[in-house]
């Protein structure tokens, strides 16, 4: 698993699974990676088929902010 910043999120394709561990050390958890408005990103989960806005990815970094993660298949430089 990769750890990842605020510019590497962007660069991720919607969809993406990732996983992420909140600022208040919840988690880790799956989710995939959506974008609001083409620019914001968020964790999604979906639920029976419908995707929930679970939380956005905008304050990535080093514990105690926001972590996530992603596989390296999914990931390239």
């Amino acid at each position: 698993m990769i750890l990842l910043t605020e510019e590497t999120i962007k660069q991720l394709p919607e969809g993406t699974p990732i996983m992420v561990t909140w600022s208040g050390g919840n988690g880790p958890h799956p989710y995939k990676l959506g974008f609001i408005h083409g620019q914001m990103p968020h964790a999604v989960m979906a639920i029976t088929g419908n995707n929930y806005n679970i939380g956005f990815l905008d304050v990535i970094g080093k514990h105690p902010l926001t972590q996530v993660w992603v596989d390296e298949k999914y990931y390239t430089e």
